[in-house]
């Protein structure tokens, strides 16, 4: 299933706003230089489903150090080390009296990725966007030697469109380059240094579902009616070319469908038609109903997804699944917490996002463990102490039955506990608007 934002409305979210032993490597080689390291051919195949958001982990070069010319296509990274994401690079180097406990006597600072691959030529005119999990914690992109964008909170995930910065004829070799920043100290607790969570690429046609572009509820839950309302911000990015009258479809249509979390269908398909004009963007809002729906509660986790497909004329040109659950809840003074009209204790733990002595990296079957000891030991709620989480976490909470209290900072403008480098640095400045 595709990671989407808004599961995170599966989770219980009390959030008011929003988000090696050191190696010394040889002297980098001078800009003009050739890249040594063979580039990934990124080439998907199969179904639109299947292929709008590709892994993008593998195939990573490092470097524990700075360089002032790390992001030029040019630049030499043979003996860089290789690694596959997510990697932490405090977690491998040497401790040291002169660091800060907090961050765990690590020293951070800054470390550089870059990646080589070639595009096919079918990806050509497609819409290419890289989507990273979190970078902690400032981030500096160039793709092709260009910076594209900067994000300046690590557990935030941040997007960039790259299509008009990459070559898509299947031989031209693109270069993407990562500066990661992690200035000391900036944490009250141990955070981890560099690419810790996922990346991906996301290909789709001109005419698509916006970047987390759904909004999925279920209004009528509580009075036990399956009505499930979709709202999906659908982007018409075609244009008319110069030398050409030919009119540019405005016509979209929408189907939205239902399933189980197995792929049963549980819910006819409903299309919404409505005109997007080229070069703009549009919320079309459509009902589907669901038949006698299971509810999602903490002993049974029952999960569905809506599959929204994105029509011009006859062609399909997207296709997005969001998850979701029937479910309603309650918070008063009077009858504490209702979940499905019962009421429900919380017996919950705070978790910071490090794996004790496998460092931050954002390990799935890790955090899989993690959560599966909570629940058997009768947790059913989980803070994230004290930041977003990962996206496979908030994942693993819904198909365990664990609800989630999600937070969005650690402070706001003031830093805390002395850490002069957290976000209260970035809290009023306007930043990263090269990212989508």
């Amino acid at each position: 299933m595709k990671k989407q934002f808004v599961k995170r409305l599966l989770s219980f979210a009390m959030i008011g706003a929003l988000a090696l032993t050191s190696i010394s490597l040889p002297v980098q080689a001078e800009e003009g230089d050739t890249i040594a390291a063979e580039p990934e051919t990124v080439q998907l195949t199969g179904s639109i489903q299947d292929t709008r958001e590709a892994d993008f982990n593998e195939g990573w070069k490092f470097y524990p150090g700075n360089s002032s010319t790390a992001q030029n296509p040019s630049f030499d990274d043979s003996s860089w080390n290789n690694v596959t994401l997510p990697h932490d690079f405090s977690i491998s180097q040497s401790y040291t009296t002169s660091g800060e406990a907090e961050s765990g006597f690590l020293p951070g600072g800054t470390g550089w990725y870059r990646k080589a691959f070639t595009l096919p030529e079918n990806y050509a005119g497609k819409r290419l966007v890289i989507n990273f999990d979190g970078v902690y914690s400032d981030a500096y992109v160039y793709v092709n030697g260009t910076q594209v964008g900067e994000n300046h909170y690590g557990y935030t995930s941040f997007a960039i469109d790259i299509s008009d910065k990459v070559t898509c004829d299947g031989s031209t070799e693109n270069v993407i380059a990562v500066k990661a920043v992690n200035n000391i100290p900036s944490s009250r607790w141990y955070s981890g240094s560099g690419i810790y969570r996922d990346v991906t690429l996301i290909t789709t046609n001109q005419v698509y579902v916006d970047y987390r572009g759904t909004q999925v509820t279920t209004p009528d839950i509580e009075s036990g009616n399956g009505t499930v309302h979709i709202k999906a911000d659908i982007v018409n990015a075609l244009e008319a070319s110069e030398d050409t009258t030919e009119e540019i479809a405005s016509q979209i249509k929408v189907k939205n469908t239902v399933y189980t979390k197995a792929g049963e269908k549980v819910s006819e398909t409903v299309e919404t038609s409505e005109d997007v004009t080229p070069g703009n963007t549009q919320s079309i809002e459509s009902e589907v109903v669901v038949t006698n729906p299971s509810l999602w509660s903490t002993e049974n986790p029952n999960l569905y997804y809506v599959r929204t497909e994105v029509w011009v004329d006859d062609t399909l040109t997207d296709s997005y699944d969001t998850t979701f659950g029937f479910r309603y809840f309650s918070f008063d003074g009077s009858n504490g917490f209702q979940l499905n009209g019962e009421n429900l204790k919380l017996n919950g733990v705070c978790l910071h996002h490090d794996q004790g002595a496998l460092g931050s990296a954002a390990s799935y079957d890790a955090m899989y463990r993690q959560l599966s000891i909570m629940k058997d030991m009768g947790v059913n709620a989980i803070r994230t102490s004290h930041n977003p989480a990962d996206e496979d976490f908030i994942d693993i909470c819904n198909e365990l039955g664990l609800l989630v209290i999600e937070e969005a900072f650690d402070g706001w403008s003031v830093s805390k506990n002395g850490n002069s480098y957290d976000f209260g640095k970035y809290f009023n400045a306007s930043v990263g608007s090269a990212n989508l």
